[in-house]
């Protein structure tokens, strides 16, 4: 079995000790896939050395996911918000896209959530 599903348990607090922390920089637990279970995958990250994860918002239909897992995993999240390619047309949370830049006020959401959380970083951008 490859070694991520070996064993289940998490290593004691002596097996931890000396081992570095690792830090995931890039993850989509805002995944509305897999979003449910994100504390669990986070439990488990955490225990196999993961120390940090950036959750990187791709449109401002998941931007809100991204803020409610920085807030209930403020020491382990490091939030990032912003627009790949591929969601450009979900910029205007109605779904829109015409040429208007700030359609839907997506352009003054992010800089507010900038603001908001100085931890969080610029991100998805493809």
């Amino acid at each position: 079995a490859p070694p991520w599903r070996r064993s289940e348990r998490e290593p004691s607090a002596r097996a931890m000790r000396g081992r570095q922390e690792l830090f995931d920089a890039h993850c989509h637990l805002q995944d509305e896939r897999v979003f449910s279970r994100a504390g669990a995958i986070l439990s488990s990250a955490k225990a196999r050395g993961v120390a940090k994860v950036a959750v990187n918002g791709c449109s401002p239909l998941d931007w809100a996911r991204v803020e409610a897992l920085y807030a209930e995993h403020p020491d382990q999240v490091v939030p990032n918000f912003g627009l790949h390619p591929w969601f450009l047309q979900q910029r205007g949370v109605g779904g829109g896209g015409s040429e208007d830049e700030d359609e839907g006020g997506w352009l003054a959401r992010l800089e507010d959530l900038l603001r908001k959380y100085p931890v969080a970083g610029l991100g998805e951008a493809g």
